[in-house]
């Protein structure tokens, strides 16, 4: 059976090294190391309607997988990385609010909520002015605790490199050399014509001791993750930019914390600010395939902040494509 060669161990890199690992096939990662990526400060959030069109999630049909795959993983390694959690939505205007009317009722949206108003201390957070609803089958990935186990995992068994790869490491003769390395993919000459950009965003971490007990997950303009004693992240701004490589930003810094203060009331203080760059697709869905004059090279990327969800379903899918020749599904084709 054909070797894969993964370059990459963020999020996508990772999935597709565990669908090689449950089946069996041979594999290796190469990893370059990083202060900042975005698969290391992402928030792993999940949830099932999102965005100001409030919408069902894009690739929401692949979360029993999800969780199935996440589940298998934590079984093997011993840790549970995907947890389940109540998500608060707040309307954000009065356009939101009345999208939201349109919603109500519809089966579709009624099987992803939880009835009634959700409950809001008025000490701790301002009252939805627009309104708000509940959603239950939200959730989020311990990101980097997934990512560092696996790394682990895959070092133990001799599976993993921390090094840098070029196209000239490349050997045709060793297998297929799947390029999943997120923003810098486009820093590659043989995929710098793919259909990507880069996203910055920034991300918060705070202190909220009047929070106390609470673990449920807020979101609105902004969104507000619980890590556990007394601590939280918030984010996320999302700036188009002309390279893989950032910093945080002071405006962008203004613009989470301008926007949690819709939902908070009580005094916090900021004890982290880190970003990265998304890779993002000009369609919103990622992208991925053989390269079509070097057989040898593949590409899996662009998954931007929708890669919890969905990468472990387009794994399985981009090995059969490499493996047994099926077709990729048609909204991630490029060619």
């Amino acid at each position: 059976m054909e070797r894969l060669h993964i370059v990459g161990q963020g999020v996508a890199g990772t999935a597709l090294a565990w669908q090689c690992q449950q089946r069996g096939v041979s594999f290796r990662i190469y990893d370059e190391p990083r202060a900042s990526t975005a698969s290391k400060v992402a928030a792993g959030l999940v949830t099932p309607i999102a965005g100001q069109r409030l919408t069902l999630t894009q690739g929401w049909s692949f979360l029993p997988e999800m969780e199935s795959f996440y589940r298998d993983v934590s079984s093997l390694i011993g840790t549970t990385f995907y947890h389940r959690h109540e998500t608060v939505r707040y309307l954000a205007n009065e356009v939101e609010a009345t999208r939201w009317k349109k919603r109500v009722g519809d089966p579709v949206f009624e099987a992803e909520l939880l009835p009634g108003a959700p409950s809001l201390a008025s000490a701790a957070f301002h009252a939805p002015t627009f309104g708000a609803f509940r959603m239950k089958r939200a959730g989020f990935l311990k990101v980097n605790a997934w990512l560092e186990a696996s790394r682990e995992w895959f070092l133990k068994d001799g599976l993993y490199e921390e090094t840098r790869m070029t196209l000239d490491d490349c050997d045709p003769a060793a297998g297929t050399w799947v390029f999943a390395n997120g923003p810098w993919l486009l820093r590659v000459a043989a995929f710098d014509w793919l259909p990507m950009r880069f996203a910055h965003g920034d991300i918060l971490t705070l202190s909220i001791p009047d929070l106390g007990e609470e673990t449920r997950i807020f979101s609105g303009t902004a969104w507000l993750l619980p890590l556990g004693e007394g601590l939280w992240r918030a984010g996320s701004t999302y700036e188009a930019v002309g390279r893989p490589e950032t910093q945080p930003s002071v405006d962008g810094r203004a613009m989470v914390e301008a926007n949690i203060q819709k939902i908070l009331r009580c005094p916090y203080d900021v004890i982290d600010h880190v970003a990265a760059v998304r890779p993002v697709t000009l369609t919103r869905f990622p992208t991925m395939g053989r390269h079509p004059g070097k057989a040898h090279l593949a590409w899996f990327g662009g998954f931007s902040s929708k890669g919890v969800l969905t990468a472990p379903s387009y794994a399985r899918q981009f090995l059969d494509h490499l493996l047994e020749g099926l077709a990729l599904p048609d909204e991630v084709g490029t060619l």
